[in-house]
């Protein structure tokens, strides 16, 4: 797959490779598992942000490069309807966040600018997600590719997930404990007032890669909230008021008081389970996917 894209001149360059057309993502990752030989772990991990590969693209018309404007909630766009993924794209779309939670749907887009129309949608693969040209990443996009990049330098890491918000981030091991590197993560503390204080739970994800043992990623896993809390130096006061929040939303059968009304956050609100708990049950989850996916993987063989 990374050599089945070409770079143009400009993105080679950024990559590090002479200003040039006729490189592709694999010399691209080449070059810089070269450049960063004997790095340490967060040195790797702020080469994998600040790569090409990874950098957030906006939804956009892909003849002219019109953004979509990605807003919640988000307005009446006549320019901008779903559609159900054709047979061909099926296999490749997923659901995610786009103008609001969106299940795996096709985004076609009429330029009003130029007139052209551009198909869009979610993707977990990187035949989708590499294209160099304009296809839109987002957040999600780009912490699956950071995820791959930092294991093919040897970064240990692991994918937070705020239930009831429209972000994810990446921690790293620093060799002593989780570090997360995304500024944004830490303010949530400090913004309860906007809302932000009705997330049920932030789940750390584990990776591949990232447990002790390189095959037991659940082992990274756990969940994270007040550790977040603390991070981002908020009072006991607002703690206390988190946990207000959390348990008036569990009062709502409705399930409505949730930030994003998701589904999984409410579950979770409703369970009252506690954060052992959740580690816990997230671990064993976690466990019985990977199971699942190396069956899979077996009778495919």
């Amino acid at each position: 797959v990374l050599a089945s894209f070409q770079l143009p001149a400009a993105v080679a360059a950024q990559c590090g490779l002479p200003e040039h057309d006729g490189f592709t993502w694999l010399d691209a990752v080449q070059e810089l598992k070269k450049a960063s030989a004997g790095e340490t772990p967060v040195q790797l991990w702020q080469r994998v942000e600040n790569h090409p590969m990874v950098q957030y693209v906006p939804a956009q018309c892909q003849d002219c490069g019109r953004h979509i404007k990605d807003t919640y909630p988000a307005p009446e766009d006549p320019d901008l309807v779903e559609e159900e993924p054709t047979e061909e794209e099926r296999p490749f779309v997923r659901s995610g966040w786009f103008r609001g939670p969106r299940g795996p749907v096709v985004f076609v887009y009429r330029c009003p600018d130029c007139g052209q129309t551009t198909r869009w949608f979610r993707s977990l693969h990187p035949e989708v997600t590499l294209n160099p040209r304009r296809w839109g990443r987002l957040c999600g996009e780009q912490e699956d590719l950071k995820a791959w990049l930092a294991r093919y330098l040897g970064v240990r890491l692991r994918v937070c997930c705020p239930l009831d918000w429209d972000h994810v981030w990446t921690e790293v091991w620093d060799g002593i404990a989780w570090k997360p590197l995304d500024p944004n993560c830490l303010n949530f503390a400090r913004r309860l007032h906007e809302g932000i204080g009705s997330w049920t739970r932030v789940l750390a994800i584990g990776t591949p890669g990232s447990g002790k043992d390189a095959a037991d990623a659940g082992e990274a896993s756990e969940e994270v909230t007040e550790a977040y809390f603390a991070r981002a130096g908020g009072s006991p006061e607002e703690l206390r008021n988190w946990r207000a929040t959390v348990d008036a939303a569990r009062a709502d059968a409705s399930g409505a008081s949730t930030q994003s009304r998701t589904l999984c956050g409410h579950v979770l609100q409703v369970a009252r389970f506690d954060d052992l708990r959740i580690t816990q049950e997230l671990r064993s989850a976690q466990a019985d996917f990977d199971l699942g996916r190396e069956l899979c993987e077996l009778r495919q063989s």
